[in-house]
């Protein structure tokens, strides 16, 4: 494995850090009607992919629930290579078009957590991460579009 800690980290923070937003398909008559829309249409199921320093790259899923009042609720994962790695996420945070998201994760015995922001644009969201952890820290790219 080239650069272990590194490929790692990558991996860890595109599954981490996924964005999800839809456009809104109804026309509003209220701001806040449009604003409870907006949120609604970030949930999904979105399928991607992640791209850190040098060949690290991988497979993202997200998905995104808001029901109600309730907080926003994420499932995700990502692959590292090849082996699928499931994520704990620990908070969401929902702006407009714009997503943060931060998970921890563990790979081979190694911990770490990756923080993923990104915004939407029709109906792929793009964004960066950040992963540190045991095996140290990288940053890079990620991709998804909603399936």
């Amino acid at each position: 494995m080239k650069h272990p800690a590194t490929l790692l980290l990558l991996t860890l923070a595109l599954a981490s850090g996924t964005a999800l937003v839809a456009a809104d398909s109804k026309p509003k008559t209220t701001s806040a009607a449009k604003k409870s829309d907006a949120k609604a249409s970030l949930a999904g199921h979105y399928l991607g992919k992640w791209k850190g320093a040098g060949e690290a790259t991988g497979d993202l899923i997200i998905k995104l629930k808001k029901e109600g009042d309730a907080p926003w609720a994420v499932e995700s994962s990502f692959t590292f290579e090849g082996s699928d790695i499931p994520t704990k996420p620990k908070s969401v945070e929902v702006n407009g078009t714009n997503v943060k998201m931060i998970f921890d994760w563990e790979i081979q015995g190694s911990a770490g957590q990756s923080t993923l922001v990104g915004e939407l644009a029709g109906d792929s969201l793009t964004g960066t991460f950040e992963t540190s952890g045991t095996a140290g820290e990288s940053k890079g790219s990620w991709t998804v579009k909603r399936s």
